[in-house]
């Protein structure tokens, strides 16, 4: 949603800008701010990759896919089924592929 459809602040922006400013307030106030930082260049290019893989994911099913098949899930939708058994494999294939690097 883009901010400047509104002449107001709609609460879903106020709601994220709030949580935004707490976590930093919160952060500074207990003394635990830190930056952080990947640890090196092929942790970075990984969580790219990552997120690239995400978004062409989230294009293709028309929407969230933890969405997708959490929601579809409780109405026993058979895309939903096939979505979420794909999610728990890529996620075993990917937790393997980083096990066998490390």
């Amino acid at each position: 949603m883009r901010f400047t459809a509104y002449e107001g602040m709609s609460f879903t922006v106020a709601t994220l800008l709030g949580a935004l400013a707490g976590a930093f307030l919160s952060a500074i106030t207990s003394r635990s701010f830190a930056f952080a930082t990947f640890t090196d260049k092929s942790d970075t290019l990984r969580n790219i990759g990552g997120a690239v893989l995400m978004g062409i994911g989230g294009v293709t099913a028309l929407g969230c896919t933890i969405g997708q098949s959490v929601s579809g899930m409780s109405t026993l939708a058979l895309g939903s089924l096939i979505t979420f058994v794909c999610i728990v494999i890529g996620g075993v294939i990917g937790m393997k592929a980083m096990e066998a690097l490390a």
